[in-house]
This record gives C-alpha cells, structure tokens and sequence, in this order.
C-alpha cells in the first residue's frame, strides 16, 4: 500500500466530520462514515489518478460519501489538502484558500 499524508487542514476537517456525525447520527455512525473516509484516503494512495481536476487549480478531486477530498499527488505518494462537504461552493474555497494549501503542501513533502 502506497502512503498519503493529511494537512493539518485535513485532520481538522476529519475531526469537525466526526463531531458532526456524532451529534447527529450516533457514535456508530460516526465511525462508520470517518472509516469510510479513511478507506477512500488509502483508494488514493493506491489509484492516484481517480480524482479529477474539476477548477483548473493544482489540486484533485474525489468524492466520498456527502465530501469530497482534495489532494495532490506528490511523487509516489499523495497529500490530502482538505476533505470539504459536496454543499459547499468548492471552486471559490479553493480559489481563496489554495495559496495557503500549497505553503502547506510545501511543508509536509520536505
């Protein structure tokens, strides 16, 4: 299995789906869907190329469950920028926050 990193935007996103899922579904739920997450994390890692580059912006996209995850593929591995609800306006996010993405980016693969 091929390895990926998270963003500490990505952590935090990972842990603001768990309390959200929680508070509204249970426990078991919660789990359930971070899990799957987590599987999709590792589909990545081993298929780099599913995701699509839907923005013109250097980053992918695939889905995961009501989410979506964003990365970059970084040598033999990939970064997980940020894991952001299918609802939100992802073009315009991207576009604001993008440049901090990268510093970031930047950061994890040295």
């Amino acid at each position: 299995m091929n390895k990926f990193f998270l963003s500490k935007t990505a952590l935090e996103d990972i842990k603001n789906i768990y309390v959200y899922s929680l508070q509204q579904w249970g426990k078991v739920q919660a789990e359930k869907y971070v899990e799957a997450i987590y599987a999709d994390f590792k589909l990545l890692a081993d298929n780099k190329n599913l995701g699509k580059n839907k923005y013109d912006l250097p980053f992918l996209l695939y889905p995961s469950g009501r989410h979506c995850i964003v990365y970059v593929i970084h040598n033999a591995e990939i970064v997980i920028i940020t894991v952001i609800n299918q609802l939100r306006d992802i073009e315009g996010f991207l576009n604001e926050f993008g440049k901090e993405f990268e510093k970031e980016i930047n950061l994890l693969i040295k």
